[in-house]
């Protein structure tokens, strides 16, 4: 019997068949593989960015406050609480339009005369000494009375002016007497052509303010400290302004980019996060990944016109090519296994229908006992970084079906290799998180999470909590004397000492500087006050090694906080009784302990 014009054979059939149900799954693998990894890829990198994004602020926030730390520390310092009083002394007796007088003749005569012999001298060596130790980081440092006029200044050929009173940082750190600590925004310097950033520090003697320190400093180390910060080969590290202004970027200059209202929108929130946008800052129009957060500085006494009234926000961006880099890798590999399996299917199916089915029979078997086998593990073993060993896929056909298999059982072993260093990877980020880099204890962010978790359960169960902040005595003096390295190498050795101080429950974290807090969870008063004690006679017959055989001693200081106590209703209070209990340790003459 003839066929039909236009007919196929079976031959054909079966090969036209064996592509259509072919492509079909295919696509349809193609779809789920697609929704599915990418949705697991910003999740990952999303994280990723969270923690990236928080990390730096927190650094950032670190350098702020230690820059503040030392400015604060200049202002208190005794040769420029003695220049400003000296200062203040000029205009004692006189009214306000006498000194208003004085004032003026004063400026009038600054440029002509030798400004740097109308200083105070031993007032300008300090500035001196003080830039010196801060190589690179001031361009001029200006001590003023109440009325604004320079006492001191360093260096002294760039005090150029005489008044500053009608600045906003002056004005700010003054305020008529009610002044606080003010941080100013980035901004231009035509004298210095670069960005800086002023700070002014209240000068007080017996809690009266009768002059202001400014510190004209550089933005370079600030500006690392962001921009610096990858974790891919394209992605960026910025802070903005909430104004909008971008602040920091490796690639826009200072203030010469302003974010989109949307992309404000979605980056300045009061918690970190992440987010997917189409308004990114250097890939507009492509869905890229953005974690952000935003800078919170504990600083007290600050002024609320400092960073001309914005907030400060970190946030991330990487080039979605990147990105999603893994997933187009995926679809390429997985759609170049499946050509080949396409001509394959179409080669046999063609040559010889029953051999085909039989292989393809088996191998759908065996991957699907591979996927059922993943499925069937529990949750935390699909978390943890313990490898899963893929049972053998056991095609022998001498042809490209077996190749087939081999390569579909590669796949699953390069999948299995990127979820363990993924979850590897998210591991090392929470440990990063939780860790002082330092000294490997947990930081401040951890232990009062851990703080809160222990004062919950005390109320709940009326079990007792103890608290006790820890302060190194007279660290500073070792820090100058042997340097930094040296001190970084006593507070590893004090923290490995501690350590072996306290039992498993007990939770120990470096807070600050020299800084540290303990919790001592179900402790009461006098257990609490036992291991203090215990603690500081061992750091006091402890010798400390500085290098090359030569050693130290130190001291300590406690203050113990203990709950049950009418005064602690939250962990602020607890904190701030301990704290307090410190500081009578300190005031009492140090190395004690002192209960709040």
């Amino acid at each position: 019997m003839s066929k039909p014009p236009g007919s196929l054979n079976l031959v054909r059939k079966l090969v036209l068949a064996s592509i259509i149900v072919g492509l079909l799954p295919m696509i349809l693998g193609f779809s789920l593989t697609y929704v599915s990894q990418r949705g697991a890829i910003q999740k990952t990198m999303g994280s990723a960015f969270q923690v990236l994004a928080h990390e730096t602020g927190a650094k950032l926030s670190l350098l702020v406050n230690d820059l503040l730390d030392k400015a604060i520390e200049l202002a208190r310092s005794d040769a420029l609480v003695r220049a400003a009083g000296e200062a203040d002394r000029k205009y004692q007796g006189l009214g306000p339009e006498a000194v208003r007088e004085r004032v003026e003749r004063a400026a009038a005569h600054w440029k002509s005369s030798k400004d740097s012999e109308r200083m105070d001298r031993p007032a300008v060596d300090m500035l001196e000494e003080f830039r010196q130790r801060n190589p690179a980081q001031y361009h001029l440092l200006v001590l003023t009375d109440r009325e604004g006029a320079v006492v001191a200044a360093s260096p002294r050929r760039a005090a150029t002016r005489y008044l500053y009173r009608d600045e906003i940082e002056w004005e700010a750190a003054f305020d008529e007497g009610r002044g606080k600590l003010f941080i100013g925004d980035t901004t231009w310097d035509p004298e210095l052509s670069a960005y800086t950033l002023n700070v002014a520090i209240p000068v007080r003697r017996n809690g009266e303010i009768f002059g202001v320190l400014i510190l004209n400093h550089t933005v370079d180390r600030l500006f690392k400290s962001v921009t610096d910060v990858h974790i891919g080969h394209s992605d960026h590290t910025m802070l903005a302004a909430s104004d909008g202004s971008l602040l920091f970027c490796p690639i826009f200059q200072i203030k010469n980019h302003t974010l989109s209202k949307g992309f404000s929108q979605a980056i300045f929130r009061e918690n970190d996060g992440w987010t997917t946008t189409q308004v990114d800052v250097h890939y507009p129009g492509r869905e890229a990944i953005n974690g952000f957060a935003p800078v919170n500085f504990k600083i007290e006494d600050f002024s609320p016109k400092s960073l001309g009234g914005q907030r400060w926000y970190i946030f991330t961006s990487q080039n979605p090519e990147e990105t999603y880099a893994p997933l187009r890798s995926l679809l390429h590999w997985t759609a170049f296994s499946a050509g080949i399996g396409s001509v394959i299917l179409i080669v046999l199916a063609v040559l010889v229908v029953r051999t085909i089915v039989r292989p393809i029979t088996l191998l759908r078997t065996q991957a699907r006992d591979i996927i059922q086998g993943i499925q069937s593990l529990p949750m935390e073993r699909r978390t943890t970084a313990t490898p899963y060993v893929l049972p053998k896929i056991d095609i022998h056909t001498g042809d490209e079906i077996e190749d087939l298999a081999g390569t579909f059982y590669e796949m699953t072993g390069v999948l299995e290799r990127t979820r363990r260093f993924l979850v590897e990877t998210t591991h090392r980020l929470e440990e990063m998180a939780i860790r002082d880099e330092l000294t490997g204890l947990y930081n401040r962010r951890h232990v009062l999470e851990e703080l809160k978790t222990e004062f919950s359960r005390s109320v709940r169960f009326s079990l007792p909590l103890s608290c006790m902040e820890i302060d190194l005595d007279f660290f500073k003096d070792v820090n100058d004397r042997y340097g930094h390295q040296v001190g970084d190498r006593i507070l590893r050795q004090i923290s490995e000492l501690f350590q072996k101080g306290f039992r498993e429950p007990d939770i120990l974290a470096r807070i600050g500087g020299e800084e540290f807090l303990v919790i001592l969870p179900q402790t009461d008063v006098q257990g609490a006050l036992a291991k203090a004690e215990r603690l500081r006679e061992q750091v006091t017959q402890h010798v400390f090694t500085i290098d090359y055989g030569r050693t130290i001693r130190l001291t300590i200081s406690i203050g113990v906080a203990v709950y049950p106590d009418e005064r602690i209703q939250n962990i602020d209070h607890l904190v701030k009784i301990a704290d307090d209990a410190l500081y009578q340790s300190k005031r009492d003459g140090r190395n004690r302990v002192s209960r709040g």
